[in-house]
């Protein structure tokens, strides 16, 4: 296993499917709450869905039990054990060969367990294989010429060269192994251009999968129909190979996806070629592990050519050695000109955030920029107040930026009127920002699509501004952790018309003081259901105006933490829809340290 994966495999083996989560508030340790993904309008990184597999039998045929149409594009692994024998539309496969009902065929789908009528209109596979099937028929697979979509999972034997031999597999477009029990290397041999003639995406993601990356697959006419190529979370080595960027490599390639792979070398220079991946839209390097990667050097110059990559809409890096700044040359009119999403994340990133940058990518709608973990990125300098420009980020829906050492204060300017119009998503974590919150973001026409704000792991101060409670209409998730900041809490916030989509509010690890607001149970909070108010000098009682009847009716979990408050919780199991409550720090009657509902 690589160290690429080892993060990975560590939380699947829990059961627990890995995609980014980037930083949040830290939650109490009592009570478990989903978090936000904070990927929202960022590339998703392709984690297959975990599949329990059956258990394996004695027979290939036991585990082929029924037919079914096949998905179109399954980019993603089908739960294991059917085979598709009905008609698939015209438009979504090529035409049968003449060949489609050779003996080859037949005796192939005898073995593995078929036993309807042959439907020479296409079908499709889908089925979990134990090695002890028989090697002559794995060998054969290829002369299923009607067969338009391959996925199998369980433990399977190499990938064989006879799979690209001529006339093998005419009409296949989909081959999906992601997951699989699959070692051995990416054959060579399927690099002929006579193999593979209908094929668009070939997934082998989540294999142990070995050896290099075939620098002959990238010669003009291999794949020439091949879309989408996932190579992610395998332990495929070695370097990217030059020659995959030469002209006419690739013609048809919209998605390479090698997250997760221990690659190594420097970014081709060679792949901002002006023929080179002529239509990619979708690229995505690098490990999930801080410094398990071993992709090197800098960021190409050349890349941010006006003649490269000019389709390329989703560009992202993770995990790597790369060291240096954004080039500016990534910056000028003209580079990237589809580019909208952009991810450098867990490598030492240096240099500033550029004012430029809002107008150089106008099709931007993701920005994630940092690590999840400190040490690692070195951006520096301060937000640019010229990010706020009318002309600036128009179409930005989500900017991520964590655990760098940006400095300076959250600029006022980003609330004038006309900055920021899409952005739904602003999270700003662990950067030594100073200053207080500006008050100027609640106003009416400060972040008109914003839906989810985490502030958290700063060093700002101030107090909580009265005016953020009359803003920001779309707002569901507010999270600000971990600073400086101190009075008491807004009683404005409780008023009507304050905050109405806002369904998660967690205000932890604050000096903040004082009581609860009484305002608060006003029919304020229509729809809070997640409120977090832990690890502060908060002090008094439960307000008796959090039991009405009109009071925080949506409210299900309530966290209030290493405080000082006391009072009756038994108000709030009658008359709203709280399901536990976790308190700690003061004996509050009706609240032991994990309460619920059937306890009272």
């Amino acid at each position: 296993m690589s160290r690429c994966q080892s993060k990975y495999y560590k939380n699947t083996s829990a059961g627990v499917s890995f995609a980014r989560q980037g930083l949040s508030a830290p939650v109490d340790d009592q009570v478990e709450r989903p978090l936000v993904a904070l990927q929202q309008g960022l590339p998703p990184r392709r984690w297959p869905p975990i599949t329990t597999n059956s258990k394996l039998r004695s027979s290939c045929t036991s585990k082929l039990q029924t037919w079914k149409t096949a998905p179109e594009h399954p980019a993603e692994p089908v739960p294991a054990s059917s085979i598709s024998n009905q008609s698939l539309p015209p438009s979504s496969l090529a035409p049968p060969p003449a060949t489609a009902s050779s003996s080859c065929e037949l005796n192939v789908l005898t073995t593995l367990g078929w036993q309807q009528p042959f439907n020479p209109n296409g079908y499709s596979i889908t089925a979990a294989l134990p090695l002890n099937c028989s090697s002559i028929t794995w060998q054969t697979l290829g002369c299923l010429n009607t067969l338009t979509s391959l996925t199998l999972t369980g433990s399977l034997p190499d990938l064989p060269d006879s799979w690209a031999a001529n006339n093998s597999f005419a009409a296949l477009q989909v081959i999906n192994i992601s997951s699989a029990s699959l070692a051995g290397s990416l054959p060579n041999s399927w690099a002929s251009p006579l193999a593979f003639p209908s094929l668009k995406v070939l997934n082998v993601s989540v294999t142990q999968l070995s050896g290099t990356l075939p620098p002959d697959w990238g010669q003009r006419g291999s794949f020439a129909e091949l879309e989408e190529l996932h190579l992610g979370m395998t332990d495929i080595t070695g370097t990217l190979p030059s020659v995959w960027g030469a002209a006419g490599a690739f013609p048809s390639l919209l998605s390479l996806e090698m997250y997760g792979a221990p690659l190594s070398g420097t970014l081709p220079v060679s792949w901002a070629g002006n023929n080179s991946f002529a239509v990619l839209s979708e690229l995505q390097l690098g490990c999930d592990t801080p410094g398990a990667g071993q992709l090197s050097g800098k960021l190409p110059s050349e890349w941010g050519t006006p003649t490269s990559f000019v389709t390329l809409q989703t560009l992202y890096i993770s995990g790597a050695a790369i060291t240096g700044s954004i080039p500016a040359e990534w910056t000028l009119p003209g580079a990237f000109p589809a580019l909208s999403k952009l991810g450098l994340v867990d490598f030492p990133l240096s240099g500033t955030l550029s004012p430029t940058w809002g107008s150089s990518w106008p099709a931007l709608v993701g920005l994630q920029l940092g690590a999840d973990t400190s040490g690692i990125c070195s951006l520096s300098g301060t937000l640019p107040t010229e990010w706020a420009s009318a002309s600036a980020f128009q179409q930005l829906d989500t900017l991520w930026i964590a655990n760098c050492s940006i400095t300076g204060t959250l600029p006022s300017e980003w609330s004038s009127q006309g900055a920021f119009l899409a952005l739904s998503t602003l999270q700003i974590v662990s950067c030594p920002l100073k200053g207080t919150l500006p008050a100027s973001w609640g106003s009416n026409n400060s972040f008109p699509a914003l839906t989810t704000l985490y502030l958290g792991d700063n060093e700002l101060s101030g107090t909580l501004p009265a005016s953020w409670g009359s803003a920001w209409q779309q707002l569901s998730d507010l999270e600000m952790f971990d600073s400086n900041i101190s009075g008491s809490l807004p009683s404005e916030w409780g008023d009507a018309g304050a905050f109405p989509a806002l369904s998660t509010l967690v205000l932890r690890n604050y000096p903040f003081g004082g009581t609860l607001p009484a305002s608060w149970g006003n029919a304020s909070f229509p729809s809070l259901t997640y409120l977090q108010l832990g690890d502060n000098k908060l002090s008094g009682t439960l307000p008796p105006e959090w039991g009405a009847q009109t009071a925080l009716q949506n409210l299900s979990i309530l966290m209030l933490a290493d405080c000082s408050i006391a009072g009756n919780l038994r108000m709030l199991w009658r008359c709203t829809a709280l399901c536990c409550a976790s308190v700690r720090g003061k004996a509050v009657e009706g609240a032991p340290l994990l309460h619920d509902k059937q306890g009272v």
